[in-house]
């Protein structure tokens, strides 16, 4: 092919953190970032429900185990306010953290940027979607567990936990938004970090 002078055009090189946190528009790879926030919310809930359990706030731990699962169940199907929301929820719970005076990790801030990268590919998929092309997307596998978990559970689910979903949604967020604000309230009020505790002998200050 060289020879003749018809060799075929070179292909660019595989550039993975472009795929992670900015897809190209096809839906392949858009279907593959869907997979990619299903593990993450997955993830990020079981990680949730175990760490509130042991805090001994199991019921928070359950809201937002329920929540990030579901969320991660819509981010498979591609919808993009799915996407959204999971993507807002994890962002002001960093910043909650924050508001606290406790710096996020590495690891927060990468899971963050691809949950926001997530509602782009949620984007793209649902504008393949509207086409109606059933074959625009690879087909999904039924071999073993992890297909049966990351390919037919979410399209079966889906349909009616969306609803559940959204009420879950509204929740969760109404409490990450609360204690924010009181996080918020807390710093303007003490802004050195002093906090007063009332005793009924005495008042204590303590100072970090």
């Amino acid at each position: 092919m060289q020879t003749l002078g018809l060799a075929e055009p070179e292909q660019k090189p595989d550039n993975m953190l472009t795929r992670l946190f900015w897809p190209s528009n096809h839906p392949g790879e858009v279907d593959t970032l869907g997979q990619q926030g299903f593990w993450i919310c997955l993830g990020v809930g079981a990680v949730s429900l175990v760490s509130c359990s042991y805090s001994c706030y199991w019921y928070l731990g359950l809201i937002a185990g329920v929540f990030f699962v579901l969320g991660g169940i819509g981010v498979r199907e591609h919808s993009v306010l799915s996407s959204a929301l999971v993507a807002s929820a994890y962002v002001l719970n960093i910043l909650a953290a924050i508001l606290a005076r406790h710096a996020p990790g590495l690891l927060d801030l990468f899971i963050a940027l691809l949950l926001i990268a997530n509602i782009r590919g949620t984007w793209i998929a649902s504008e393949w979607m509207s086409k109606g092309d059933p074959e625009l997307f690879p087909e999904r596998a039924n071999a073993d567990f992890r297909d049966k978990l990351v390919d037919q559970m979410p399209a079966k689910v889906w349909p009616e936990g969306r609803f559940l979903f959204y009420v879950f949604s509204a929740v969760y967020l109404l409490m990450v938004i609360a204690g924010s604000a009181a996080l918020l309230a807390n710093r303007i009020l003490h802004p050195g970090g002093t906090v007063t505790v009332q005793q009924p002998e005495a008042d204590i200050v303590v100072k970090p």
